[in-house]
């Protein structure tokens, strides 16, 4: 069992965005399809979780990005299990261009969810240990508290269809980063890029839920928050802080 895996990939069409850059919600989707990889080939995949009622929950995630990539670029893509924190497992991420440019670091945060109960179980209940790389590191910080101020303002209403759903029924947690970023304009993505995104998932979404979208206003120097409501619960479903830069500095 290799504690850390490493794959190399194209870029494709789909992962890029008008402009021909590598979108956000690309960016995880390779994150999660490394770490899914990795995991099935640590005796942790979804179907050895599954015999035993088990699952994996994205719980945060933090990412900051460095160059961009267009289509047809080679990326190496390195993910480790960081270490354990409480009851959450680190995963880091770097993934880098043939020239061993930095496209992206990130930091992520995993539950473990008894698929009966609903409930967070304790990392001892896995049925293989993990071997953590505490000396590795891509990014050091864990998110800070996030919240939507009194001037947020309504972006848009998504209700989730069939296209949102995954294999464990629920909305995909890429799919938040694309709500994420339906709620910018692509005169935004012309002259700022995103330089650092983090996001915490509150609560699962599920077919024909509606989720409000919110976003704070744009100011100079800062970030933007951006937070998804359900309508009928109430309820957070997930929280983020984007930090843009001008492309043109």
């Amino acid at each position: 069992m290799n504690s850390i895996y490493t794959e190399v990939r194209i870029i494709r069409a789909y992962e890029i965005d008008f402009q021909n850059e590598l979108k956000l919600n690309a960016v995880f989707n390779i994150m999660q399809e490394a770490a899914s990889t990795h995991a099935e080939s640590m005796g942790l995949g979804f179907e050895d979780l599954k015999k035993n009622d088990l699952a994996w929950f994205l719980s945060w995630a933090k990412i900051k990005l460095g160059r961009t990539a267009i289509f047809g670029d080679k990326i190496h893509v390195t993910t480790w299990p960081k270490t354990k924190h409480r009851l959450f497992s680190i995963r880091d991420f770097h993934i880098t261009d043939s020239g061993d440019n930095t496209i992206a670091d990130a930091t992520t945060a995993w539950l473990l969810i008894n698929t009966k109960t609903k409930k967070i179980t304790d990392l001892n209940s896995l049925p293989e240990n993990i071997s953590y790389q505490t000396h590795m590191s891509a990014v050091d910080e864990y998110p800070g508290k996030m919240s939507m101020g009194e001037d947020k303002e309504p972006a848009y209403s998504k209700i989730i269809r069939y296209t949102d759903i995954d294999i464990n029924g629920h909305v995909n947690n890429t799919k938040y980063i694309e709500l994420i970023l339906d709620c910018f304009t692509l005169d935004k993505f012309r002259s700022e890029r995103i330089e650092e995104a983090t996001i915490r998932f509150s609560a699962e979404s599920f077919e024909r839920d509606t989720i409000h979208v919110y976003v704070s206003p744009a100011q100079h120097g800062a970030g933007q928050t951006i937070e998804g409501i359900h309508e009928a619960s109430k309820q957070q479903s997930f929280i983020s802080t984007i930090q843009w830069r001008p492309k043109h500095d």
